[in-house]
This record gives C-alpha cells, structure tokens and sequence, in this order.
C-alpha cells in the first residue's frame, strides 16, 4: 500500500467519524422533545390554546416583582375554577390564585409567584381540568 493511498484512508476515516459526531449533535433535539415555554416577566405567554385541542386558553402576563394576570377562557364553564401554581423541584406550598369572572366562560386569576424557575400550573373546571409547565425567567 502506498503512502497517498494510506493518506486518502485515513482522511476518509477521519471525515467518516466527522460527519457522524456531527449528526449525533443534530439529532439531539428530536431526541430531546418538546421544550419548555419560557415566560419573561413583562411580555404575554400563551401557556395553552383551545384550538390546539386544549381544554381552555390560558394567556399569562407576569410583572417584574413576580405579581401575575391570567386569563382563561373555556366556553363551557360557568363556575369559577381553581388555580394552582406549584414550583417544581422545590417543597414550596401550592400558590392559590383569587379567580374572578369577567364574562360567561372568562375568567381572571391573579396572585404572586415568588421566585424564578420551573413552574407547574393546574386549573381546575367542573368537569376538566388541565396543567401547563412553564418556565419562569429571571425578574
């Protein structure tokens, strides 16, 4: 074997090893799934929509101290749900929200998240309910 034909070899070993360290990393996403909404504090998330087959629409706005606004809307709910934010990954207690009506099937929950970080949001209807995680970002 020739020293060009050794060369050409081991360039093309080397390319081969290459491209797959390469797509290993592109594949890390598909592996990965669906990542986390992040909310900033100052700018509307929607956390669920029910035109993506969600129960309810959730739209979420949190200001800089941590004081959040929620909306949710459900067309078949009449009563006022019950809003749970529990941090994740922490033995801190549930943050219950003060819900209020605004119109049939519209409903307002307000209240304080302490800190930032991964959060789980359960909201609680007569006959459905649904939970959203999301992240918190810094505020």
């Amino acid at each position: 074997m020739t020293q060009t034909r050794r060369i050409q070899l081991l360039a093309g070993g080397l390319l081969l090893v290459i491209l797959g360290l390469a797509g290993s990393l592109m594949a890390i996403p598909l592996l990965i799934g669906e990542p986390l909404l992040v909310v900033r504090p100052g700018d509307p998330a929607l956390l669920a929509d029910a035109e993506d087959g969600e129960p309810a629409t959730i739209q979420i706005q949190i200001g800089a101290s941590g004081d959040f606004l929620m909306a949710v809307a459900r067309e078949a709910s009449v009563n006022l749900p019950v809003v749970r934010f529990h941090m994740l990954l922490h033995q801190m207690a549930s943050v219950m929200a003060e819900v209020d009506a605004v119109a049939d099937g519209i409903f307002r929950a307000t209240g304080r998240l302490e800190m930032p970080g991964r959060w789980h949001v359960g909201i609680e209807f007569d006959d459905a309910s649904i939970g959203v995680e999301f992240i918190l970002a810094e505020f």
